[in-house]
């Protein structure tokens, strides 16, 4: 048996779903029905799903969602100038209206002649890039360019909370090292945003909810790094975690003094 898992990429203003179905003898699975199914993760671990005609996020026991689209199986032209099949499955979403950047969402794709006959992904939604790639982008300072590549990707949530950049770099400079440590270090960046919902926050600190941070619950587990602020009026600003614990669902940070509160729904990275 032989999968290559599910793909998900984010572009301007739509998610692209990919996968490659294999069935129980590893041949390319290309008929019969594949279902794609969008679950949000709450932060009481209840699923809400994805109404593909309302284009909203439906709880358990509410209403009778929308709750599938069907993927297309797509062919490639060979030598010869025929079309042959892949075996690879696409689909496409283009309404992010009620996509949160941040929020963990759970990607759940079914075709019965494949085996497994499911298989899920969990990815953190990086927001919607529709603004932010347009225009002259001249004079933007490093705060900018990192928030405009991050929201780049759809990130993987997985690894202990590490975000995931969709891309391999094998050089930099001509230096294969450098790209293998440029590696090593962006799996250690985390994205956040911050919460003010429960605890409205100082000018020294402030909590999120961020799944990909919640996840580390020893207290001090940040300490000692960096907290570059990439929207807001604290954009640009960089300030050194001092005291991080865990405060019910959210985690709190310490930092040095900022300028002012930050914000709900501010976003930060952690370096």
């Amino acid at each position: 048996m032989t999968t290559s898992g599910v793909n998900i990429r984010q572009t301007t203003g739509r998610i692209l779903f990919r996968v490659s179905l294999k069935d129980a003898a590893g041949a390319k699975v290309t008929s019969g029905t594949t279902e794609l199914r969008v679950y949000r993760l709450e932060d009481d671990g209840t699923l809400d799903v994805y109404d593909w005609t309302t284009n909203d996020f439906v709880a358990p026991g509410a209403g009778t969602p929308d709750d599938e689209t069907t993927m297309v199986h797509r062919q490639r032209r060979d030598s010869t100038g025929a079309d042959v099949n892949t075996g690879v499955w696409t689909a496409v979403l283009s309404t992010l209206t009620n996509f949160v950047a941040g929020t963990i969402y759970i990607i759940q794709i079914t075709n019965t002649n494949a085996f497994p006959e499911s298989q899920e992904r969990e990815i953190q939604f990086g927001g919607d890039i529709q603004a932010g790639l347009t225009g002259d982008l001249t004079g933007k300072v490093i705060g900018d360019g990192i928030t405009e590549i991050l929201a780049l990707g759809v990130w993987a949530a997985a690894d202990e909370g590490n975000s995931v950049f969709p891309a391999n770099a094998i050089q930099i400079g001509g230096s294969s090292p450098a790209a293998a440590r440029l590696a090593l270090g962006s799996n250690s960046i985390f994205i956040g945003v911050v919460d003010t919902s429960v605890f409205g926050g100082t000018a020294s600190r402030f909590e999120t909810d961020s799944a990909a941070i919640t996840v580390f619950t020893a207290t001090g587990h940040f300490n000692n790094r960096v907290i570059f602020f990439t929207s807001g009026n604290l954009q640009g600003q960089a300030v050194e975690i001092q005291g991080y614990t865990i405060q019910g669902s959210n985690a709190r940070f310490v930092v040095s003094e900022m300028t002012e509160v930050p914000a709900n729904n501010d976003t930060f990275i952690i370096v």
